[in-house]
């Protein structure tokens, strides 16, 4: 799913679920004038039949009941066949709600899934369970289903997936506006300083194997989160920290798209924003990991238990964020 098309997604989308909320809407529609129409309700026309084959004076004259017991004995059938009809109203409107509010449960407004908007939905939804009559129950319905036919609809699924690529592309720009890739003389010049708020050395890469374990990614998360809660900064692997020893790594260890595919899944919210790249110095493979100082701070990152932290970089260590400091990020 890419930029291009996402005009086309959500138009798709749009198009689907409003078909289907269409169709829920004639059912409903037909319902109601099934049932609340005068000319072919279905009480209307008990009463008339009733009335036609039964007859007040047939029935006097050969039953000896009076015009007003055979009133009464017709009402409660009336009564009768109406509490039968309101029960199977309300069966065919509630599982009509089922389907709407299943619906409605995996799409959202294209313009904005903001709380606002969802509490309004749900107050329209209970009041149509808070009618008492069924034939309110289907005007407030209907009322829900005629709101919804003006929105742009999309499904939660694409717009999380279109918000992220957005997100993404915001800060990738943002990352080739405020960084440059490391010339060969400032390499130079970093080797030779101390770790910082703004620079990290590693001897090796983060992982040992191609194949990445848990532990490694979520140390590898922490690193770039605290610097991006930070000043941002730099972390060269291939140097030795104290001594400046350059060692470089193994090429078949450093993949720049493993570690940006990392960035993404185990950091919250996601910072794929990096520039991670290889420089050779003294004939030794030098890799170079570029975190921007982010603009949706503060970031957390996956832990190996799956919890979720924010980290900071103090000087030259990383810490846990305090509250002090989380709330500072937020201000600026």
């Amino acid at each position: 799913m890419s930029k291009l098309n996402e005009k086309e997604i959500i138009e798709k989308d749009n198009q689907e679920i409003q078909i289907r909320l269409s169709s829920i809407k004639s059912q409903i529609v037909e319902l109601n004038n099934f049932y609340f129409t005068p000319s072919n309700s279905p009480i209307n026309t008990l009463a008339s039949e009733t009335l036609k084959n039964i007859g007040l004076d047939y029935v006097k004259s050969s039953f000896g009941i009076n015009k007003t017991t055979t009133k009464k004995v017709l009402k409660q059938a009336q009564n009768t066949q109406k509490i039968q009809l309101e029960e199977e109203i309300i069966n065919k409107i509630n599982s009509f709600q089922k389907e709407v509010i299943s619906l409605l449960s995996s799409m959202s407004e294209k313009s904005q899934t903001n709380k606002k908007n969802s509490e309004k939905l749900v107050r329209k939804i209970n009041r149509v369970n808070q009618a008492k009559k069924s034939e309110t129950k289907i005007k407030r319905f209907i009322e829900i289903l005629d709101s919804l036919s003006f929105a742009t609809l999309v499904y939660n699924s694409n717009l999380k997936i279109l918000r992220r690529l957005r997100d993404q592309n915001k800060n990738q720009r943002l990352s080739k506006k405020k960084h440059e890739r490391v010339k060969l003389s400032q390499l130079k010049t970093l080797v030779n300083k101390d770790e910082s708020a703004t620079l990290d050395f590693k001897q090796t890469t983060y992982n040992k194997n191609k194949r990445w374990q848990g532990k490694e990614k979520s140390e590898f998360a922490k690193d770039i989160v605290s610097f991006a809660n930070t000043r941002g900064g730099k972390i060269i692997l291939g140097v030795v920290d104290k001594t400046s020893e350059i060692t470089g790594i193994d090429l078949t260890l450093f993949s720049p798209e493993t570690m940006l595919q990392i960035a993404t899944e185990y950091t919250i919210p996601p910072l794929p924003s990096l520039e991670i790249y290889l420089m050779e110095l003294n004939q030794k493979n030098i890799g170079i990991i570029d975190v921007p100082e982010s603009n949706s701070k503060p970031h957390a990152f996956k832990t190996l238990k799956g919890d979720e932290e924010i980290y900071i970089r103090f000087g030259s260590i990383n810490r846990k964020a305090r509250v002090n400091d989380i709330r500072k990020m937020k201000v600026n």
